[in-house]
């Protein structure tokens, strides 16, 4: 899939799903309250969901490396890791333009954005981390540990000026059949460069 001949073909896959995501982003329907706004939400969500559900798969993989320390397993948790993470830190660059649209500027303060902020400087910690632990076993628990962290800090946050789920209570069904069809394509595009990643390497 990924030799030299077709190496260059290999990424139409990902930028065809990039275009789809763009293409039903601007075709999404506003919302009366967010107005055009409702599209830089759209993509916050669909990354940062996309990311969350990246690190809950990468904390099952380290739960199994863990118990096991299938060498399989581990070298496609390092993967699922790293890029979970990079959707994740998308999804949050997308909420600090969300932010400047509705509020006028990024409040650090909100308790959701607080949280946020920890928890990509726990990833960056733990991906650091396990850049130089020998251990696999250890790496495959601090994955797990993270994935719960993660699975436990974003929901249990209150929302104070961040919207209250503006998209999955709308009435309009296509406003909220666009967010899961973006946090879809999002995770296609994750998945992607997982196994770009983890290909064969060939001269």
């Amino acid at each position: 899939m990924f030799s030299a001949n077709n190496r260059y073909l290999t990424w139409l896959v990902p930028l065809l799903l990039l275009a789809l995501f763009v293409f039903i982003l601007m075709m999404a329907p506003l919302e009366k309250t967010l107005g055009e706004t409702i599209r830089l939400v759209y993509a916050h969500a669909a990354f940062t969901r996309a990311g969350m559900w990246g690190i809950y798969a990468t904390g099952l993989l380290g739960l199994l490396v863990a118990i096991t320390a299938n060498e399989r397993m581990h070298s496609w948790m390092q993967p699922f890791a790293w890029v979970s993470f990079a959707l994740f830190l998308i999804g949050g660059i997308f909420s600090i333009f969300a932010q400047r649209a509705s509020w006028g500027g990024v409040a650090l303060a909100e308790p959701r954005m607080r949280t946020s902020l920890t928890v990509t400087a726990v990833m960056i910690i733990v991906l650091l981390i396990n850049t130089w632990i020998p251990s696999i076993r250890l790496r495959g628990v601090l994955y797990a540990a993270l994935a719960l962290y993660v699975g436990w800090a974003i929901p249990n946050t209150p929302l104070v000026l961040h919207p209250q789920d503006a998209v999955g209570t709308s009435p309009s069904l296509w406003i909220r059949l666009t967010f899961p069809t973006l946090t879809a394509l999002a995770m296609l595009m994750g998945l992607w460069f997982v196994t770009y990643i983890k290909r064969p390497v060939t001269l």
